[in-house]
């Protein structure tokens, strides 16, 4: 915002960007009414925002008096931001990679063999996927692991342990650059895509192929994380962390039913969100039904069991490029 500009007018401005965001559309006089301003206000501020490319000038519309008017667009294309998503597929990683505008539409989509696994790979790969805008302002990276200042500290089958994303990227590119865990983003993905309340407390919990559980705590728009990252490890779990990765079906529907019944004391969420590819939802809600300890807990969650990582993680990654703007 310039500095030139009264708080109120800043204000004013904000205003009519998040409006046309959300609507898309709208006239002057749709503009001036919505935010309840003068026509002169408008006009002035309408102007800057055409020549700063947040909004486009379009066609004209006939009104129900006066000439036709002219009609404004939200230009969601003014940024872009190049969304990586590591994911396992049959025992190996795959790098997922979009260039996304504000309204969360694909603008490139490529998927990249993750093989060797290493960083100057991996630096390639996002090399090569800013090459295809001129207009990216953020890169935005879903991995299985947790950082801790910086330096991956736990990851899938610890082949990313002691990498530091930012600093391998920083030799290609001066954007900035965020970062998060898949099972987080996956939830708040789940989340958004649902409209689930944002007041509500939500527990996440994801089993990928290779790994223990990943687990999640969502509220308010804010994610727990606590000390060093650790929240959320379920390999640490007192009835998790000796038992080996591969197990049978049965053994890690128990895991995850313990999971549940931890979590519903100790964090009392509204919801649950679960990521098990090979649990069917009718197994799944006869075992919650049927559970005698979650029978005894007062707290009665509503169970999800979410069925698109892919897509909610990569809304989840739109979710961690907007959620310190005005667009979050």
């Amino acid at each position: 915002m310039s500095k030139n500009k009264t708080p109120i007018q800043n204000e004013n401005k904000i205003k009519l960007q998040l409006y046309l965001f959300k609507h898309k559309t709208a006239t002057k006089t749709q503009l001036a009414e919505a935010i309840d301003v003068s026509t002169v206000t408008v006009n002035t501020l309408v102007k800057e925002l055409v020549s700063e490319k947040c909004f486009i000038e379009g066609e004209h519309v006939q009104q129900k008096m006066g000439r036709p008017a002219a009609l404004f667009h939200f230009n969601y294309d003014q940024h872009h931001s190049l969304d990586i998503l590591m994911l396992e597929e049959n025992k190996k990683l795959q790098i997922v990679a979009n260039i996304t505008n504000l309204a969360g539409l694909t603008i490139e989509h490529r998927r990249f063999a993750f093989s060797p696994i290493t960083i100057d790979g991996l630096r390639n790969i996002v090399a090569e996927m800013l090459s295809h805008s001129n207009i990216i302002t953020s890169i935005n990276l879903s991995f299985p692991g947790k950082i801790v200042d910086d330096i991956v500290v736990s990851s899938w089958g610890d082949e990313f342990n002691g990498w530091s994303f930012k600093q391998a990227f920083s030799i290609i590119t001066d954007l900035p650059i965020h970062i998060e865990n898949d099972a987080n983003l996956a939830t708040i993905g789940y989340c958004l895509k649902q409209q689930l309340p944002l007041k509500d407390v939500v527990v996440g919990v994801y089993y990928p192929e290779q790994s223990r559980p990943g687990i999640c705590v969502f509220s308010r728009k804010t994610l727990l994380l606590s000390q060093n990252g650790l929240a959320g490890e379920g390999k640490y779990l007192p009835h998790i962390i000796n038992e080996p990765f591969h197990q049978e079906i049965d053994a890690e529907i128990k895991q995850l039913l313990e999971i549940i019944c931890i979590y519903n004391v100790v964090v009392a969420p509204q919801h649950f969100v679960i990521y098990k590819p090979a649990l069917a939802e009718n197994t799944f809600n006869k075992l919650i039904s049927q559970h005698d300890m979650l029978k005894k807990q007062p707290n009665k969650p509503k169970f999800h069991l979410a069925d698109d990582f892919v897509a909610h993680t990569f809304i989840g990654l739109q979710w961690l490029a907007t959620k310190d703007t005005i667009y979050a």
